[in-house]
């Protein structure tokens, strides 16, 4: 399954709405890269991801946060990106992510 850098996930809650890519990296190792699902908007309890940032990364709370809410979310596949070689399914091949072992994936 291939997923564009450029594809976006919108949630709206509360009267809010945000526009995040639909791969996010998780933690600051940028191989910790995931499709993620919202789960809610509150202050994020210790082990919780939360996003945050001008370019949007999920962290993980360290301890029970209480200062401001966020976007709480949870890892659903692990993605990493390909290159030209791996595909012809798309004209920019190195903007592309592939998810591993998913309906239209290969392992």
């Amino acid at each position: 399954m291939l997923i564009k850098f450029t594809d976006t996930q919108k949630i709206d809650y509360g009267g809010k709405t945000w526009v995040l890519p639909a791969v996010l990296q998780f933690g600051l190792r940028h191989t910790e890269r995931y499709t993620w699902k919202f789960v809610d908007f509150r202050c994020p309890k210790a082990g919780e991801w939360f996003v945050s940032g001008d370019i949007p990364m999920a962290y993980r709370a360290g301890f029970d946060m209480s200062t401001s809410p966020y976007l709480i979310v949870e890892k659903v596949h692990f993605v990493k990106q390909i290159s030209a070689w791996e595909t012809q399914d798309t004209p920019d091949p190195k903007r592309v992510w592939h998810i591993p072992n998913v309906a239209g994936g290969t392992a």
